[in-house]
C-alpha cells in the first residue's frame, strides 16, 4: 500500500513537472511546474476518491 502511494506521488511529481515545462514554453504562467503539479495533484485525488481499492 505504502509503496504504491509513494510510486504514485513519483509519477505525479514527474508529469506535474513535464506539465509545468510545457507551460513554461507557452508562456501560460511563470509557476508553470506549481501548476502543473496542481493539477495534476487535484486529478489524481479525485481519481483516488472514486477508486479506493488503489
Amino acid at each position: 500500500m505504502k509503496k504504491k502511494v509513494l510510486i504514485a506521488f513519483a509519477i505525479i511529481a514527474v508529469l506535474g513537472f513535464i506539465l509545468g515545462i510545457f507551460f513554461k514554453i507557452s508562456g501560460i504562467d511563470g509557476n508553470g511546474i506549481i501548476l502543473g503539479i496542481a493539477i495534476l495533484f487535484l486529478i489524481v485525488s479525485i481519481f483516488l476518491k472514486y477508486k479506493k481499492d488503489i
